[in-house]
Formats: structure tokens, sequence, C-alpha cells
């Protein structure tokens, strides 16, 4: 009975995303937890409404939890650039974004990491900042700037964000506006 309860729930959380997701004008957020690019199911998920990605912007979580799993800097290469077969070039931005976020909640009772946004925002770079340099020291060399280093970091994704959101915005102001 509860697992029913459960599965009812669940339906009804997937229906409504789905219909957020069917809206053309929205931008998608896919956060996929995956080292295998062929196994996404977030991805499938999405696809189902936005099948080239088109819309689709996708966000690779918990790298720093990957980073140590890369045995060289060939595994680390094939992550940062899957093969067309794997994902697909479509994609909104042209390739995935790679993020950590400190685990740890923020406030001031005793299971509080984090004493303030601030202080949040801090681990946040700081932990950028460590998965720049772990990959670099895999790779044996410096991200190249334009197509890995803009892609790692919650910073980067903020920033392509902001940036899309405010392209977005001045192609549809004429037809807000008249």
């Amino acid at each position: 009975r509860r697992n029913a309860s459960q599965q009812q729930a669940q339906k009804q959380v997937e229906a409504l995303v789905r219909s957020k997701m069917e809206q053309r004008e929205y931008i998608v957020l896919c956060l996929e937890d995956t080292a295998d690019w062929g196994n996404a199911t977030t991805r499938k998920f999405v696809m189902q409404v936005d099948p080239m990605l088109e819309r689709t912007v996708i966000v690779s979580t918990k790298l720093d939890t990957r980073i140590p799993q890369f045995a060289r800097g060939a595994d680390v290469e094939l992550f940062l650039h899957p093969p067309s077969r794997l994902l697909e070039q479509t994609i909104l931005g042209g390739s995935p974004f790679y993020t950590s976020v400190p685990s740890g909640r923020v406030g001031i009772s005793r299971d509080a990491v984090f004493r303030s946004n601030d202080h949040f925002r801090e681990a946040v770079a700081s932990r950028e900042a460590n998965d720049v340099h772990q990959l670099e020291k895999k790779l044996g060399r410096k991200l190249d700037s334009m197509t890995e280093r803009s892609r790692v970091g919650v910073s980067q994704l903020r920033r392509f964000l902001e940036q899309l959101l405010q392209q977005k915005y001045f192609e549809n102001v004429p037809s807000i506006v008249p």
C-alpha cells in the first residue's frame, strides 16, 4: 500500500516535470550523476520531450568524486570530450558542464557545515579550483580555456546560463514590447 502511494506520487512529479519541459520557450537543465555517457537515465527522460537536446543544458554533477576514478589522462579526455555516439552534438551550449558542490547545510544549527551563504559560496569556489587542479594533474597539462575550463565549475555554468538568459530575453523583447 505504501509503495503504491510512493509510485503515484512519483508519477505525479514526473507529469509535472514533463509538463514544464514541454514548454518550448523553457530551457531544460539536465543534471546527471554518471561517469558513463551511454547510461544517462535523466537524459533519456529529457529526450522524450527534447529529442535533439537543443533546449537542454547537460550538467555532470559530483565531479570531485569522479576525478579519483580516472586512472589515466586518456580517461579524463574521454570524459571531458565524449564521442558523438555517446552524447548528442546538438545539446545547448555544445558540450556538458562539470560541477561539484560541497555537501552540508547552511545555517546556525549544530548540524550546519556552513555558517552563512558567503561561507558556502567560498567553499563552492574552493571546490571548483581544486577540481580544475586535479583535472590538470591527471591530464598532465592545463585545461584549454575555451573548450574545457569554461565547462568546469558552478561559476562557469552560472556565467553560461546568465548569458543564455540575457540572449533569450533580447530575442523575445520585440514580441513582448510592441
